[in-house]
């Protein structure tokens, strides 16, 4: 039986309820596997040892900046009431890979020491 990929039966950019299943996950899912694919594996088990070595999971978090807080407001703007949620869910995607503890699935080993300070917002 093949492994179901349910990114393929949707033409969502995102869902909010389900972050991952959707054509901005499997975006990023090759991302990652690209990078993979240039030599570059995972250095600390089945994560990365830090951010800075631009690993699979170093370019998988600066995407999720880059959508944050670089994307066209046009273009990724999934309508209605809240027109910054696909850029605000990319935000808390990358902010969750710096703050979470390995109990909660951080893709590091080496988590970054973060300055005090309020969060940022999408502009």
């Amino acid at each position: 039986m093949k492994p179901r990929l349910s990114a393929l039966e949707t033409d969502r950019w995102l869902q909010a309820g389900n972050p991952d299943e959707n054509v901005q996950g499997l975006t990023v899912l090759m991302i990652h596997e690209a990078r993979h694919a240039e030599g570059y594996g995972h250095t600390c088990g089945t994560r990365a040892r830090s951010v800075s070595e631009l690993g699979a999971f170093g370019v998988q978090y600066w995407t999720y900046v880059w959508l944050a807080y670089h994307s066209d407001p046009a273009f990724l703007t999934p309508g209605g009431s809240q027109p910054d949620l696909y850029r605000q869910i990319n935000r808390d995607k990358a902010v969750a890979y710096l703050v979470s503890s390995d109990e909660h699935g951080s893709p590091f080993c080496a988590m970054p020491t973060l300055t005090p300070g309020p969060t940022p917002t999408v502009p």
